[in-house]
């Protein structure tokens, strides 16, 4: 966003003069608000995305040549065994934009339906740069493989949170503190 110039001057699209996002919106935005989904896909891969296994970086030529797929990093089907709403005991959905990542079709088959602990350790065994991987999704490494969903949105939340504010130069509104909540139950930004 810092490189538009018109007539020389810095510029900042209209789109992002009216950006206006919250830190609850995205935590609680499901697949179905496709422009944020895409907006979240996009900002991923302005940082630098690659897949999980081979490490290749995410653009308009592996997207046609990988078949790039939206990925749940915690498996839909694991979330929904937990209770029959299909929420994990924390009340998030399985469908939340944060539990997204766009990786290779055959990545995605080759993870399946396996918990991300166990998924992060396969990939560890190939030896890829599993750490630099994860965070060229704005994916902290040790919030994904503690098998904690609620832990691991509220991480993601605050990584993505930043690459918003450094790419668009705006502030994105702080969590709602819920009644009977605290400051403690919100993420700390590093």
């Amino acid at each position: 966003m810092h490189d538009l110039k018109e007539n020389g001057k810095p510029i900042t699209p209209e789109v992002i003069d009216d950006l206006q996002i919250t830190a609850d919106s995205l935590l609680s935005a499901t697949a179905k608000k496709k422009a944020l989904l895409q907006g979240l896909m996009a900002l991923t891969i302005t940082c630098g995305a690659r897949d999980f296994f081979n490490g290749e970086e995410l653009n308009p030529a592996t997207y046609v040549k990988s078949k790039i797929q939206s990925h749940h990093l915690y498996p839909k089907a694991r979330l929904e065994d937990a209770t029959k709403a299909g929420l994990d005991p924390e009340g998030y959905s399985p469908d939340l934009i944060l539990n997204r990542a766009m990786i290779g079709a055959d990545t995605n088959k080759r993870i399946g339906a396996a918990k991300p602990s166990k998924y992060v350790a396969d990939m560890e065994a190939t030896g890829s740069g599993v750490t630099a991987i994860l965070e060229s999704h704005l994916i902290d490494k040790g919030a994904l493989e503690c098998d904690s969903y609620e832990f691991f949105l509220k991480s993601r939340l605050v990584k993505v949170i930043q690459a918003i504010e450094s790419q668009t130069g705006k502030t994105v509104e702080a969590l709602t503190i819920k009644e009977g909540g605290s400051a403690d139950d919100q993420p700390a930004i590093a």
